[in-house]
């Protein structure tokens, strides 16, 4: 028997804040390493930690998530820095209410719902988001995601009166 499997990345733009807070965070650290040359010693040492900070977290500014949509579960990854991956949920179709574009009127009901919503498209305002409500453990849960066609089609086709395209 075949697997229905159906895979899509979509890389995060990173937001405008972030951008300008690294510039902010590489001038302090140039400045300081370089204040520590030529004056004051103490400010050489304030300079290599910053730059080891620096290291560590401008990597995780760089994400993309990977859609997996296995045999009606759909399976979410973050990667950081296309070598770190991290599970963000595995949700399956059975226990969804709707799949549907995030900004048409069958979203219309949720609106003003209390659930938690798992972002996990590109955050681009051009792109077609879609949100996927899907029963929790304890609560609702509001996904925003950027599939491709084919994952549309494969969950149109496992769930039609769940899933509109």
């Amino acid at each position: 028997m075949s697997d229905l499997y159906f895979e899509h990345i979509v890389k995060r733009k990173t937001p405008t804040m972030l951008v300008v807070a690294k510039g902010v965070m590489l001038g302090i650290t140039v400045a300081a390493f370089v204040m520590g040359v030529l004056a004051a010693p103490i400010l050489l040492i304030a300079g290599v930690v910053l730059g080891i900070v620096d290291y560590f977290v401008f990597p995780r500014w760089d994400v993309e998530f990977e859609y997996l949509f296995v045999n009606g579960e759909m399976d979410v990854d973050k990667i950081m820095s296309k070598s770190k991956r991290k599970k963000m949920g595995s949700f399956e179709l059975s226990r969804t209410e709707l799949v549907a574009p995030y900004n048409s009127h069958d979203f219309d009901s949720y609106r003003n719902k209390q659930m938690k919503t798992l972002d996990f498209s590109s955050g681009i305002p051009d792109h077609k988001i879609y949100g996927m409500i899907v029963e929790g453990d304890q609560e609702l849960l509001k996904i925003l995601f950027e599939p491709n066609e084919k994952i549309l089609q494969a969950m149109k086709s496992m769930a039609p009166r769940k899933v509109i395209i």
